[in-house]
């Protein structure tokens, strides 16, 4: 890829349920199985017209999967309609032109221009959008080195865009389950701190949402164990790999157990490995929900999510309290493993009150 407070009692319960289901990482923001774990817990709460709907509309879409997007969801079969998070994951490798062409829609350059549609991106695959890189720090707007050409956000306005077009497709009912998948996987995504926003020094460089940080200079991840960081460590060389990292960088960062950008990709290290745990922790996500999350959740507006995310990665980088004294590592570790999780339970129901909006 290119490189250009929740209450202590819920918050205990939800940190017991996501523990227990073990880890794993990815080159992404949140990983597919918490994508899946996310979505399960929507789809709970969405009106059960629209629920059925798409499970309607779903049946056509998967009539219309290759050989490859069907191996890209076998084994999540009990995960149901969650399981095309996977789906969707395994589209990065397309552009939005291929999921149309593959639902049996070809879209011509003068249609894109009638529905006011970016040709280059309707046609660049999906896994060249990456973070945007607005800067944590009041000093700078955004970041002098910006890592990608184009965001999530710039997918999902798009994505959102060809919706008029979508519905202009006779018999679409596979591209209209399509769309709304990547609409709900792409403004979950967006709802992870390091997704929008980005370390900068004082002269505006960041450190690619994290990539190029060690996370063991801002958090204690000694409960993870060592078996489990070994694991976690292999995929993010993979990710590094991916990223292209350069032989200098790769050379700091070869002690560093986990970086900033895995420690928020696998959701503060904690990631469900089976469906069965994916649908345990999208019923912990629901469970005991505090007023302070769902009156957060009733503003679905891009600007109220980068908010959240830029207070969530400034309190991460902050080593030091108001009177210049060290911050308890310790304690802010276990502060944030609850700001992790209540951000996760934010966006459960920040996403479903946006889905509610969204055809289908």
């Amino acid at each position: 890829m290119p490189l250009k407070i929740l209450k202590s009692g819920c918050c205990s319960f939800l940190i017991l349920c996501f523990s227990s289901l073990g880890i794993a990482t990815n080159a992404m923001a949140y990983t597919p199985a918490i994508q899946a774990t996310l979505f399960n817990a929507v789809m709970k709460q969405v009106p059960f017209t629209k629920s059925e709907l798409l499970i309607s509309k779903t049946k056509y879409l998967h009539q219309s999967l290759n050989s490859q997007e069907q191996m890209s969801m076998y084994g999540h079969g009990s995960l149901k309609v969650a399981s095309y998070m996977y789906l969707v994951d395994f589209w990065r490798e397309y552009s939005l032109a291929q999921v149309f062409n593959e639902r049996g829609t070809s879209v011509s350059d003068e249609v894109l221009k009638k529905y006011n549609i970016d040709i280059s991106l309707f046609k660049l695959p999906m896994k060249f959008f990456g973070p945007t890189n607005f800067s944590v720090s009041d000093q700078c707007s955004v970041s002098a080195n910006q890592a990608f050409t184009y965001s999530y956000l710039d997918l999902l306005k798009e994505i959102t865009k060809l919706q008029p077009l979508v519905n202009a497709v006779k018999n679409n009912d596979s591209l209209q389950a399509s769309m709304f998948y990547l609409k709900a996987y792409y403004y979950q995504r967006l709802q992870l701190a390091n997704t929008t926003h980005t370390y900068t020094n004082d002269n505006c460089l960041s450190d690619i949402n994290g990539l190029l940080t060690c996370a063991t200079d801002y958090v204690d991840i000694k409960a993870f164990g060592d078996e489990r960081l070994n694991r976690m460590k292999r995929y993010q060389e993979l990710e590094w790999n991916n990223f292209e990292l350069s032989r200098r960088n790769r050379e700091r960062l070869s002690t560093c157990p986990l970086t900033v950008w895995s420690y928020f990709n696998s959701a503060g290290g904690l990631e469900p490995l089976s469906d069965g745990a994916s649908v345990s922790a999208s019923e912990a996500l629901s469970f005991n929900v505090s007023g302070g999350v769902l009156t957060r959740a009733k503003d679905v507006s891009i600007n109220a999510i980068m908010k959240e995310n830029k207070d969530i990665l400034a309190y991460f980088y902050k080593n030091e309290d108001e009177k210049g004294n060290p911050v308890d590592i310790e304690y802010k570790t276990k502060v944030l493993s609850a700001v992790v999780l209540t951000q996760m339970q934010t966006a459960v129901y920040r996403t479903t009150n946006y889905l509610n909006g969204v055809d289908i």
